[in-house]
């Protein structure tokens, strides 16, 4: 079988090592982590990989400068798409039990 390929570029070194091991952890993904957003494009050009999770809010350059450069990138993924600020927050501060109060009341 052959493994999709995951690049998370994040500032925050326990981020990209979470995403790595719950993503590696069903052995359908490989995934590599880059903690510095200068390097993301060589990374995501000598990775090739399939999808790209990018964080938004980086030092020096950010997610949206990055995604930016990538695009005119022929190794880039072709296909690109974003979350607004509040859709992140909002899926950011979810709650277990609020997950739970919607499938009470969808039944």
């Amino acid at each position: 079988m052959n493994m999709k390929r995951i690049l998370v570029i994040d500032d925050e070194p326990s981020i990209t090592l979470n995403l790595k091991l719950t993503l590696e952890s069903g052995g359908d993904y490989e995934v590599l982590g880059e903690n510095n957003p200068a390097n993301a494009l060589a990374a995501a050009q000598t990775f090739q990989p399939d999808l790209i999770l990018l964080d938004v809010m980086m030092p020096d350059l950010d997610g949206g400068d990055v995604a930016a450069t990538a695009s005119g990138r022929s190794s880039a993924p072709r296909h690109t798409g974003h979350l607004s600020d509040w859709d992140c927050f909002q899926r950011g501060n979810r709650r277990p039990r609020d997950d739970q109060r919607r499938r009470d009341i969808s039944g």
